[in-house]
Parts: structure tokens; C-alpha cells; sequence
């Protein structure tokens, strides 16, 4: 059975060669159907839905793609949209649009041989001479604009420091 109408709509330009009774026959679709959908080809549900599909864009948007469906529904209540969280989420997921998920710890392989370092200080961080030693560590951070790398890199006999 056809979705919509739509399916049964013959060019007009189309050389007719199949009478028009045949292609609603064939198609299950009932000739009065046909031409109601002519008149309204979108239902008040359907137009209701593209505007609220473009309400979520829009909240989605202002949240830089960070909020999902329970927080866009929350938004849309705000605003004075009444409408339910399932339907929102339906309406996402039809539009695809998907909220960034945030950081997820690494998961480790199995079987995969970790690669150490040999341990040169033997945890002997105090050195009275400059240059004998130096330690580093690296980090990142999430923020609205991307990931932001910091690393660090100092001396073991004095306070410098260089980021």
C-alpha cells in the first residue's frame, strides 16, 4: 500500500496510456483520496511537525549542539511549545540531529602489550644541578570552541616551568 498520494500523482506532461482508474486501483488508493490530497497535501499534524522540527534547530543551535531531547523538550516548554519529550525526540532522530556526547574514558584493548618507559629517575625528583633531569606531563581540556591541549614541562633542580 503506498505511504502517501503522492505515489499515485501522474505528470502532466506523462503520455497517458494507463487509464487514471487503473493507477489508483493498482496502487490501493481511493480516488477521492487522491484528490483531497491534491487540495491539502500536508496534513495539520505534518505542518505542525516542520515547525516544530524548526523550533528544535533552532534550540539545538543556540546550545552549540550540546543538548538532546529531554533538555531541547525542557527549552520548548519554556517557550510556551506544548508538545511531548517522545515527540521530540522522534522529530530529532527523523531530522538527524544528535546531541555531542561528552568524554568517554578509553576503553583498553585486550591482548594489546602496553608500551612503558624504563623508569630512568627511580623516583628521584630532587637534583642540585640544572639540566640532570626533566619531567613532563600533558593534559586536555573541553571547551565550547574544541579540545584544548596543555602541556608542561619542568626542571627537577629549580622552579622552571614552561607550558
Amino acid at each position: 500500500m503506498p505511504s502517501s498520494p503522492a505515489e499515485v500523482r501522474v505528470h502532466p506532461g506523462a503520455p497517458r496510456r494507463i487509464p487514471f482508474d487503473q493507477h489508483v486501483r493498482v496502487l490501493k488508493v481511493h480516488r477521492s483520496g487522491y484528490y483531497a490530497w491534491l487540495q491539502h497535501p500536508l496534513s495539520a499534524r505534518a505542518m505542525a511537525n516542520e515547525t516544530l522540527t524548526l523550533k528544535i534547530r533552532e534550540f539545538y543551535d543556540q546550545s552549540m549542539g550540546i543538548y538532546g531531547s529531554p533538555r531541547i523538550f525542557c527549552d520548548l516548554r519554556e517557550a510556551g511549545l506544548t508538545c511531548g519529550e517522545n515527540r521530540v525526540a522522534r522529530l530529532m532522530k527523523v531530522a538527524q540531529i544528535k546531541s555531542v556526547r561528552g568524554y568517554k574514558r578509553p576503553r583498553f584493548k585486550v591482548g594489546r602489550p602496553a608500551l612503558v618507559a624504563p623508569n630512568q629517575l627511580q623516583r628521584q625528583f630532587q637534583h642540585d644541578e640544572p639540566d640532570q633531569a626533566w619531567v613532563t606531563d600533558i593534559t586536555y581540556i573541553r571547551t565550547h570552541e574544541g579540545w584544548l591541549y596543555l602541556a608542561a614541562t619542568s626542571s627537577t633542580a629549580g622552579a622552571r616551568t614552561t607550558a
